[in-house]
């Protein structure tokens, strides 16, 4: 794992409820688990919308308790994974910049 992503782990991790000053959910080590197992459909779909192989480097807290992974390739692709926790299905939404073209749907 590369330091980026176990730094943004252990931060997920230190999260208390109400990290954002208001009502967010801690996020809990399953859903880490979750995002970690959900890695190669993630990039698995990268591959095939838009033909690109990209590396995670870190997640990013919601305040419902699930995780954001970002991806981004210049500043032309950007792809965004959402990985609820409890069994919610994954969802992702991305779109090319430079056209109208917009990508989303579920990891199942």
């Amino acid at each position: 794992m590369k330091d980026k992503l176990k730094e943004s782990i252990d931060h997920l991790l230190s999260l208390k409820e109400g990290w954002d000053d208001a009502d967010a959910k801690p996020i809990q080590k399953a859903t880490i688990d979750k995002a970690l197992s959900y890695m190669p459909k993630i990039l698995e779909k990268i591959k095939e919308l838009w033909d690109l192989e990209l590396k995670v480097e870190y997640f990013s807290p919601v305040q419902d308790g699930s995780i954001d992974i970002e991806l981004r390739k210049d500043p032309d692709y950007h792809i965004l994974f959402n990985i609820p926790p409890e069994k919610l299905t994954p969802t992702y939404s991305g779109q090319l910049t430079d056209e109208t073209t917009h990508y989303y749907g579920d990891l199942k």
